[in-house]
């Protein structure tokens, strides 16, 4: 597993966020890719709050049951967490996995309050540089562009959940669809149940990302 800091500007807005690298062997990395890519993707949409412009997607949700990926999955939440938020104890209430072509629309967003972290993972296994589908994460005040990160198969994202970021589309020259896993990580020994309700619903209220 390698780990490496993106290099965000400190200021309003802003947090932290990581690079993971060959953390799954080739062989999981095949199983998680080819059997997330048989669905069923369901067609969401909601409404975004910095344009007011409906957002869509397909996905699909994952994160119940005791299969494999499933497994996978919520072991690499460990230990990943536990490498680089040691002093956290972050566990995933969502895990779903969002398809994309060159005419998904996914609009600038963030995720979570920030007690929460997301943690993205690319699975498909072969992307170039001409199929696009960066990973953008935003200054929220001046919606300048601070780091854009490559979906390179196998690679995991972790960063603050109240981070503006955007999945762009894949090019017309990538073969395949874009498959992203988001994990959406909650702080258990933070907020218990009752202050993670009053929390989910003020968020929801000014931003509709929270799903």
């Amino acid at each position: 597993m390698e780990i490496q800091k993106i290099k965000l500007p400190k200021g309003k807005g802003r947090g932290k966020a990581y690079i993971i690298d060959n953390y799954f062997s080739y062989f999981d990395m095949r199983f998680i890719y080819s059997t997330v890519l048989q669905g069923p993707f369901n067609y969401t949409q909601m409404s975004e709050p910095l344009s007011n412009i409906r957002n869509y997607r397909f996905s699909q949700h994952i994160e119940g049951g005791d299969n494999r990926v499933n497994m996978l999955l919520r072991k690499a939440v460990d230990d990943i967490t536990q490498k680089i938020l040691p002093k956290k104890q972050l566990t995933p209430s969502e895990i779903y996995v969002n398809i994309a072509d060159a005419m998904t629309v996914t609009l600038p967003h963030t995720d979570r309050p920030k007690e929460c972290w997301t943690l993205l993972y690319y699975p498909n296994i072969e992307w170039d540089i001409k199929y696009g589908g960066q990973t953008n994460f935003i200054d929220q005040e001046t919606m300048d562009i601070l780091a854009a990160v490559v979906p390179k198969p196998g690679r995991f994202i972790l960063f603050r959940a109240d981070l503006l970021h955007q999945a762009t589309p894949p090019t017309f020259y990538a073969p395949d669809k874009r498959l992203t896993i988001a994990m959406k990580l909650d702080p258990y020994e933070i907020l218990d149940n009752n202050e993670h309700e009053t929390k989910e619903k003020d968020y929801v209220t000014t931003n509709s990302c929270w799903n």
